[in-house]
């Protein structure tokens, strides 16, 4: 009795620091997230769709920390009920059964904050292939350019109005049709936040968990990878002969950052998975499976929502701006290339001038 007593307050001790932890994660993710929509609100020049994108990514991680929450809060509430939530109308619902209204929800919701993330980072790696290597900003007055320098203002970078809603909408689109067979059809999946405790702990259609990950894991993460290293080429060849540092580049290294811990957590994901399908065919399974807990893999992947907003603000420094200023090295290579070309227009100017006078003088003698 006494080393029952001891196992089960040593359990009780890990559990709640599950829950500190997560409590600590979640208003940290919840603030630096919600940071981001000031750095984008007060500064105009990121007031389009790649900044855009990157607002629907900081409300994603905010969503996935509180439904964090909400799994651990029935987790819990589920063990103090033998597995049942009791409603004061005297009815249960059991939560540790597939099948219930809950897990289906629950296992939608889970399934399209999991697939959005990399759905939108796929959306970014695609507009940042097509757009132009470098921004190319205007400025209102030449005359005020040539007086004041760096302390003349450009405007903001244009681009076609439909760009956002479309970076927006299809990703959006697309995880919800591929959320909606959980809670439709009744596909839910086991979902832990604490090793060893969870909801929904029945086990997984297969079929559907293996269509998901090849939808929202496989595909998106080649595709990127591939982007990334055709954006690493075109970036070197786009900076022969000259310097090209500019915030579009520092948005692709950003990309590139931010892509490696995502995917890294669905390969994660993906291995279970896997192993389940080399024991169906009677293979051996992969080694090293019992260290890779669920519940470790969503703390990690939560954490991530920290490394999101830390990036930002290392490598972009408008975000730091907290006001309407451009990044430096685009006003620096702007005005570089607006010199160069009105000192290769005086240039063909005085050359036909001269050329004129030459004319002339050749006709009087």
């Amino acid at each position: 009795m006494e080393s029952a007593a001891l196992v089960s307050t040593d359990q009780d001790i890990i559990d709640w620091v599950w829950v500190a932890g997560y409590s600590s994660l979640s208003t940290l993710v919840i603030i630096l997230n919600l940071l981001v929509f000031f750095s984008i609100g007060k500064n105009s020049y990121l007031h389009y769709s790649t900044h855009y994108t990157v607002l629907a990514i900081a409300i994603r991680n905010i969503l996935f920390v509180i439904v964090c929450m909400l799994v651990l809060f029935l987790t819990k509430l589920s063990e103090s009920h033998d597995g049942q939530m009791i409603f004061t109308n005297h009815t249960a619902i059991d939560l540790t059964e597939s099948n219930s209204l809950i897990c289906n929800m629950f296992s939608g919701v889970d399934t399209f904050l999991t697939s959005i993330l990399m759905f939108y980072l796929l959306g970014l790696g695609g507009y940042m292939f097509c757009r132009s290597p470098n921004p190319s900003f205007a400025f209102a007055s030449q005359t005020a350019l040539k007086m004041y320098g760096l302390n003349s203002k450009a405007i903001p970078i244009k681009e076609s109005v439909w760009h956002a809603p479309l970076m927006i909408l299809i990703p959006l689109f697309c995880a919800i049709l591929l959320s909606l067979p959980a809670p439709l059809l009744q596909l839910s999946h086991p979902m832990t936040v604490i090793p060893g405790r969870g909801i929904c702990l029945d086990p997984a259609n297969i079929n559907y968990q293996t269509s998901i990950a090849t939808l929202s894991y496989c595909l998106p993460i080649l595709t990127l990878v591939i982007l990334i290293i055709a954006l690493g080429i075109r970036r070197c060849l786009s900076c022969t002969g000259g310097e090209c540092i500019s915030s579009f580049c520092k948005e692709e290294i950003f990309l590139g950052m931010i892509t490696l811990p995502y995917a890294l957590i669905n390969v994660a994901k993906l291995l279970p998975l896997v192993n389940t399908h080399l024991t169906r065919i009677g293979m051996p399974g992969l080694q090293g499976m019992e260290y890779l807990d669920p519940a470790i893999v969503r703390a990690v992947e939560g954490g991530c929502g920290v490394i999101f907003p830390v990036l930002l603000y290392c490598l972009l420094p408008a975000y730091r701006n907290f006001s309407s200023e451009p990044d430096s090295n685009d006003l620096y290579q702007s005005k570089r290339d607006i010199y160069r070309a009105s000192n290769t227009a005086t240039q063909s100017v005085s050359g036909i001038s001269t050329g004129g006078r030459l004319s002339q003088a050749s006709d009087v003698i």
